[in-house]
Order: C-alpha cells, then structure tokens, then sequence
C-alpha cells in the first residue's frame, strides 16, 4: 500500500496531490516539515487491513484488466483518484 504501514501502525506522508491543468499530479511536499512519518490510531489500521484484503480479491478477480495506480482508495472513473466532488469507490 505505498506509504501505508498498517502492519506498523503509520502513515509515511511524502508526496501530496494537486491538480495541473485539470489533471491529477503527485509532488513532493512542499516543506520539510510537511514530510513526515504518523502513527495510526487503532480504527484506521484495522479499516486499512481489511481495505487491503477486499483489494486484493478485486485484483485477483479483476485478472489482467487490472490497472495499479499504487491508491488506498480509487474511484471507478478512468482508474484515476477522485476529483472534487466525486465518491471514492469501496
């Protein structure tokens, strides 16, 4: 899962998302001070392991149609994250 650690119980923040003429783009934080390495409460670590399994059987299911774009939680449109306004899919 990228950044997340659930097994350790932290978030690695490194890079944030913008959008550049309309498109979503991954940079670096902008500041040292905004990289950092979090914990994670309870609640979050188990809702992030179970997130992992239920991905793991859309990834077997999904076969060779799968795209990995390396998110927690992606959106059905275009295999890309969510826009303003938009609902993540489970």
């Amino acid at each position: 899962m990228g950044n997340v650690n659930p097994d350790a119980g932290e978030i690695s923040v490194q890079m944030q998302p913008q959008r550049i003429n309309r498109r979503l783009v991954h940079d670096e934080t902008k500041t040292e001070a905004s990289t950092a390495v979090l914990p994670l409460p309870e609640i979050c670590i188990t809702a992030l392991q179970r997130r992992q399994k239920v991905r793991e059987l859309a990834k077997q299911t999904a076969g060779e149609l799968w795209s990995d774009y390396d998110f927690v939680f992606a959106a059905v449109r275009n295999g890309q994250s969510p826009g303003r306004g938009s609902r993540p899919g489970l």
